[in-house]
């Protein structure tokens, strides 16, 4: 599916990857919950329960954002981003001279 505008295109890429973006960090969040449980949990007292999980969540934070970052950098080398996307924070003043 082609759309003409390029404002267009990137709200629909903003909502898109913010949802993989959800989708991909609770399976990662989940994902490493389970092995947690399943191999660290025996050997690691109860009181450092939530500390942990909190970290987990601060390591797939860390994860999906280095993921994205490189997936971006991949596409931007690959395709011509401009030409497809509007700057979300475009620079300088605008073009219809209003401030």
């Amino acid at each position: 599916m082609k759309f003409k505008s390029k404002r267009l295109n990137t709200i629909l890429l903003i909502f898109v990857a913010t949802f993989l973006n959800l989708v991909v960090m609770a399976i990662l969040y989940f994902g490493l919950v389970v092995l947690y449980g399943r191999f660290g949990a025996p050997h690691i007292p109860p009181e450092y329960g939530a500390a942990i999980l909190v970290g987990l969540f601060l390591v797939v934070a860390a994860l999906t954002y280095f993921g994205y970052y490189h997936l971006i950098r991949m596409l931007a080398l690959r395709y011509d981003m401009e030409r497809y996307f509007d700057p979300v924070f475009p620079k300088g003043k605008p073009k219809n001279g209003t401030q």
